[in-house]
């Protein structure tokens, strides 16, 4: 995508913007691991609080050699001591595996659900997970499920003065605001087990480097600790690629009318992704429902 069209997706374009997020995110009540709960686990988005590590993880499987393999006892590469900074992290991780399960599990979901509301027109399907990657879930919508979400929303005293379809321009692109996710997300629990597994792996070496480097340079051992979140989040897209080379979210509606999605934060669309998994005619039309939904925010928020 070039950058005067990269420029019309602002403020959310930019990777820039979710990384910071992410790193935001170990600053805050998000984290869950070494130093901050008993034990592993992650909460859903339903609040629940889930504490199993991944079941099906063995340490001696096999790994994605670029940043999985064993670690000594201090999360640092043995190999390369000499600078912090040049350090990569290493997880004991099977990413292939992971991919592999999102794409099953996902299959599966975004089947069940277009089979259940057959009679619907689906216009969005995404993969979503919190900043620090804690859960993958499945979202989706029809456009007889926006009308539904947008006549509860605009009820709220906060939208008094907002015609119904600027409501509606408010909520299309929201994926948090997905008509269709229950009981669809549950398919995707060992997923979600499996991503736990790997943050709370990232989160202790996180603790490690800041612990090397001092709290005053948690920005940098945050950097050091990154990758492993861009490869996770490369899987998951990955995963939703290889789900619409096989046709499967045009049950309903065409490719033409679908958005294929990622995000890390359900509170707000993202579309840093969005040239990645969608052609550009669809890219456009997004766009222009994009710059309607910061309209209505705007006059709705102030921001």
């Amino acid at each position: 995508m070039d950058a005067n069209r990269r420029r019309r997706l602002q403020p959310n374009a930019d990777r820039g913007i979710a990384r910071r997020r992410y790193r935001d995110s170990y600053s805050g009540a998000i984290r869950y691991g070494s130093r901050h709960s008993n034990g592993i686990g992650y909460t859903d988005p339903h609040g629940n609080r889930h504490r199993d590590r991944h079941p099906h993880h063995h340490p001696d499987a096999n790994t994605d050699r670029d940043f999985a393999a064993a670690r000594d006892t201090s999360g640092f590469d043995t190999n390369q001591r000499g600078s912090m900074m040049n350090m990569q992290p290493r997880v004991d991780f099977d990413y292939d595996a992971f991919e592999e399960e999102v794409f099953r599990a996902s299959l599966k979901a975004f089947t069940n659900l277009q089979n259940d509301f057959s009679h619907e027109t689906f216009y969005g399907f995404a993969l979503g997970t919190s900043p620090s990657f804690l859960w993958v879930t499945p979202h989706a919508n029809t456009e007889e499920g926006l009308v539904r979400t947008a006549r509860k929303y605009a009820n709220r005293d906060y939208m008094a003065g907002i015609s119904f379809d600027d409501v509606k321009a408010y909520l299309r692109p929201r994926i948090s605001d997905y008509d269709t996710i229950d009981p669809y997300d549950i398919l995707l629990n060992k997923a979600s087990e499996m991503i736990s597994f790997h943050s709370e792996q990232v989160d202790e070496l996180y603790d490690g480097y800041v612990d090397e480097l001092g709290e005053d340079r948690e920005d940098d051992a945050f950097d050091i600790i990154y990758p492993p979140y861009e490869r996770i989040e490369a899987r998951i897209v990955n995963a939703i690629r290889r789900l619409d080379q096989q046709h499967i979210f045009e049950k309903t509606n065409s490719r033409d009318n679908i958005t294929l999605l990622f995000s890390s934060d359900l509170g707000d669309p993202e579309t840093y992704t969005i040239e990645e998994l969608n052609p550009p005619h669809v890219c456009e039309k997004f766009i222009k429902d994009f710059q309607k939904f910061l309209k209505v925010r705007k006059v709705i928020h102030g921001v």
